[in-house]
């Protein structure tokens, strides 16, 4: 990552919502060493909510294979609360790369990727 990539991610908090273990070690490290809280993973709707009204998370990263009932219930939430989100494909499986989209697996470009769009579009929303 660039070192202007790292500045928006210094302490943020970043839910994890995924029906399966979730993120995988090079992604939880590369997330360490940006400075980030990893919350979650988070499964439910119900636990979605808790983790949200607990942790106030900055961004939500949520698995493109999670409950699709869950997906759309819990994207309007987030949407309704302006917490930055994006799906992504949570796996370090090469059948699970998606190429148009986001993938967090450990590669540090794509996680790059999930930053920019998490944090600098809402950056340069505010600034003119």
């Amino acid at each position: 990552m660039q070192i202007n990539d790292f500045f928006y991610l210094l302490e943020k908090k970043i839910l994890i919502i995924a029906g399966h273990e979730g993120v995988c070690d090079a992604s939880k490290r590369q997330f360490t060493l940006s400075g980030v809280s990893i919350i979650g993973p988070v499964a439910s709707v119900k636990d979605v909510s808790r983790a949200v009204s607990i942790h106030e998370p900055d961004a939500v990263i949520i698995d493109i294979r999670a409950d699709d009932c869950d997906i759309v219930e819990i994207a309007d939430r987030l949407d309704n609360l302006k917490i930055p989100f994006v799906f992504a494909a949570i796996s370090t499986n090469k059948r699970d790369f998606v190429r148009e989209g986001f993938n967090l697996n450990g590669d540090v470009a794509e996680l790059r990727k999930i930053t920019r769009a998490l944090f600098l579009n809402a950056v340069s929303d505010v600034i003119p």
